[in-house]
């Protein structure tokens, strides 16, 4: 009890309090809790209309400071649980606490250095899905058919924008050739609303002409999709997916040698996350002797489908290189790689870069005159390649 009297109605306790020198919060919390209504009288309808317990017909002031003060109160007494996930596991601030709570989880999980880790099973046991039903649905990706060698030397043909479509570029096709070489490995690039521009992550090697290949994560097959969620479920919010790559690798000959992924393009001190697929294959972890520039096999192991690694770019990445090294008995197996990717290109621009990038490919022609350039509505259809019964 306050040791005060209430009558009438009260036009502003803000004066009112100030004159029986009470404290706001005070009072309020006083008038709330033993329901007075201050028009006169406790609960129900005081002096003029009834609205109420906490409707006041006296001073519309008084309204706004009970009901923001009860509201505040409300704040002050709600616990804030974090959202569970699996088990015991909770969303961390950052990806570092959450794979902490991993590896103390996983009794498999395994710290490579600082800032690295690998989870064998991680999408069977904890995110809980079809780790094989995900390899079949992206192997299945419709291959862009770029015509033979002679034929793409010749016309150069662009890849047609199919932002709804998903593209499997092979690694024999112009645009995804490291210095006029074929890759050993095929890809798909997809990426988070990609009507609101082209999410561009450039490496050794990346040419204006594959940005057309990359399409939106809802044009992947749904358990790409439904892993995609779900690792992005597990997230910070800060740390949160838009960009990924899926490389195939038909057979063990199939390879990447030794890099580091290039960071210009990352969210700063952003994570990527690596998923493999298909056939257990080994992986490099490198670390290179600044003096004599040799790199250095620090770990090499084999991962099954399923296993995921999770790297920050601006320490691990920075220190380390990685490898799928090539492998003898393996069939067909790969990895999908997640990033937060910040560098955002409007697709209209992107679009004229690609289009100047494949007239330049007729300009750099070692032989004078230069090739003709073939516009694109001119270039005939590739030529179908013999099937071999």
């Amino acid at each position: 009890m306050l040791g005060i009297s209430i009558k009438g109605y009260v036009r502003n306790f803000e004066n009112f309090t100030r004159r029986k020198n009470i404290p706001v919060r005070r009072f309020a919390n006083y008038v709330i809790k033993n329901n007075i209504n201050l028009n006169g009288g406790r609960g129900g309808c005081g002096w003029g209309p009834c609205g109420g317990p906490y409707r006041y017909y006296a001073n519309m002031n008084n309204n706004m400071i009970l009901n923001d003060y009860k509201r505040k109160k409300r704040r002050r007494k709600r616990k804030s649980k974090p959202m569970q996930l699996k088990k015991d596991l909770t969303i961390c601030k950052d990806v570092k606490c959450m794979f902490n709570q991993l590896l103390a989880k996983f009794n498999a999980a395994e710290k490579i250095i600082d800032d690295a880790v690998v989870i064998p099973n991680f999408v069977q046991d904890y995110l809980q899905l079809d780790v094989q039903k995900i390899f079949e649905d992206l192997q299945n990706i419709p291959s862009v058919y770029a015509g033979n060698e002679k034929y793409q030397k010749k016309y150069y043909p662009p890849i047609e924008y199919k932002p709804k479509e998903a593209q499997l570029i092979k690694g024999t096709h112009h645009a995804l050739q490291y210095r006029g070489n074929a890759l050993k490995r095929n890809k798909v690039w997809f990426q988070t609303d990609i009507d609101k521009g082209y999410r561009k992550y450039y490496y050794t090697g990346w040419q204006q002409m594959i940005s057309m290949a990359q399409c939106d994560i809802k044009a992947m097959p749904k358990s790409t999709q439904e892993l995609f969620n779900k690792l992005n479920s597990i997230l910070p919010h800060n740390g949160k997916m838009n960009h990924g790559i899926f490389t195939s690798y038909a057979t063990g000959e199939d390879n990447i040698g030794a890099h580091s992924d290039k960071e210009r393009d990352f969210k700063k001190d952003s994570w990527f996350i690596i998923i493999k697929l298909g056939d257990a294959r080994f992986f490099d972890f490198l670390e290179k002797d600044k003096k004599t520039g040799k790199e250095e096999v620090i770990w090499h192991k084999k991962l099954p489908a399923g296993t995921a690694l999770f790297v920050k770019s601006s320490t691990a990445n920075k220190k380390t290189l990685h490898a799928v090294p090539p492998m003898e008995g393996v069939g067909p197996s790969g990895s999908i790689v997640f990033r937060n990717i910040k560098t955002i290109v409007n697709w209209k621009k992107q679009k004229k870069e690609a289009a100047k990038a494949r007239r330049k490919k007729f300009e750099a022609t070692k032989t004078k005159p230069a090739k003709p350039f073939v516009p694109v509505n001119e270039i005939p259809p590739a030529p179908v390649p013999k099937q071999s019964y």
